[in-house]
């Protein structure tokens, strides 16, 4: 849930900017410069609204399922 959601948060972004066409040398050249320019919390770009959509998905899950 919510620890996966904020590990997986920066690869998601890294991966958002190489789809929409940033040309800066790889994954790994655009962590370095979201870092440069945006600081840590560029890499955790939408963790917030990520985590909050988790209670949602579960109780769907859990009336779903266990009912």
């Amino acid at each position: 849930g919510a620890i996966g959601s904020v590990v997986v948060t920066p690869f998601d972004v890294i991966k958002t900017r190489l789809q929409v066409g940033e040309k800066s040398g790889g994954g790994l050249a655009i962590a370095r410069k979201i870092l440069a320019e945006e600081g840590p919390a560029g890499l955790f770009r939408g963790v917030t609204l990520r985590l909050a959509r988790i209670p949602f998905y579960t109780s769907i899950t859990l009336a779903t399922f266990d009912g």
